[in-house]
């Protein structure tokens, strides 16, 4: 009797023991296996931060934009600062946007062997700028820019008989500049404007090279006794690097070239700060900060110091602030 309930508590015992090593072999086998966890993806406004955008070149991606900036040089008789707004709308996202860009300048210039009291403060409105900016992806990270662009001739200080302070205003907005920006500051002139450049953007670096043709076409000021052209043709050339330095940092530098293909008149200005440089070369370097507002607005405000080489930038020794406020959308 004894041996009988002996050998059943042994069978009962082996069989709860196959019953557990069972639910436990089922329960290893159908465990979810760890996997690792997949990188975190960037929203648009995170991913627009790893191009390095350019200070006074344009861009190499259309976004849609709303861009404050403000260059104030700092020159051997005072200082001079240009303004400028620009705005515009990307219809085909990344790809193809129309903007416009409208400025204003302002200048405190001493008068030579004259108290500082006599200093003289003036302004201008330049002419407005109606651009379109196609930016096709070619490759990964190899981007085409072409650019379209023209003016409107409305800008102050030009005509037969503009105001002599007001016309040296305008024209501090060239080497203010960098003169990358003629056309909105030549305001006795239609400016039609084509540019073509490339950009490759990718392990947080961008390299982006630019080249501008400006045709100026006079069509006001004629009687005036600077008007010596009825056309001239400016060329423009740009290159930058840039680099993310952090995901809420970018710092670049960019290099700048201007030469006039049919010098304008440099004999007999109106005012001597509108004699413009037959070429100017200029640099400019800077930093950015990147701060998403939210999965799609990102802001990115940055400050830059230039400086030229040669030309009314060296001549007047120009150092140029920039300060910078675009937000894309």
């Amino acid at each position: 009797m004894l041996n009988l309930r002996a050998n059943a508590a042994v069978m009962i015992a082996t069989s709860l023991a196959v019953l557990s090593a069972g639910a436990a072999s089922h329960a290893q086998a159908t465990a979810p296996t760890s996997t690792p966890s997949a990188a975190p993806q960037l929203t648009p406004a995170e991913a627009r931060a790893g191009y390095a955008l350019p200070w006074t070149m344009r861009p190499a991606i259309a976004p849609n934009l709303l861009r404050i900036e403000s260059s104030i040089g700092f020159r051997n008789d005072g200082v001079a600062a240009a303004t400028l707004l620009t705005g515009g709308y990307a219809v085909l996202p990344t790809t193809l946007g129309f903007y416009a860009r409208l400025g204003v300048t302002n200048s405190v210039l001493s008068t030579p062997n004259a108290p500082a009291t006599n200093n003289i403060a003036t302004g201008a409105v330049t002419n407005p700028l109606l651009m379109a900016l196609f930016t096709p992806e070619l490759t990964k990270g190899l981007r085409l820019t072409v650019f379209g662009a023209a003016t409107i001739p409305v800008g102050t200080g030009g005509g037969n008989t503009p105001s002599a302070l007001t016309a040296s205003s305008i024209a501090t907005g060239i080497p203010t500049r960098s003169a990358m920006d003629n056309a909105l500051f030549a305001v006795n002139y239609f400016t039609p404007i084509v540019g073509l450049g490339a950009a490759f953007i990718r392990w947080g670096w961008t390299f982006q090279a630019e080249a501008t043709v400006l045709q100026l076409i006079r069509v006001r000021g004629e009687n005036h006794r600077s008007a010596t052209d009825d056309m001239r043709t400016n060329f423009t050339v740009g290159a930058s690097v840039g680099y993310l330095i952090h995901r809420y940092v970018t710092a670049s530098a960019e290099f700048h070239y201007q030469h006039w293909l049919s010098a304008p008149n440099l004999l007999n200005p109106p005012a001597p700060a509108l004699a413009p440089s037959v070429n100017q070369a200029s640099f400019e370097v800077g930093v950015r900060t990147n701060l998403p507002f939210s999965r799609t607005i990102l802001a990115r405000p940055g400050i830059a110091f230039g400086m030229g080489f040669n030309g009314a930038m060296a001549e007047r020794e120009y150092k140029v602030l920039h300060v910078d406020f675009p937000i894309t959308f």
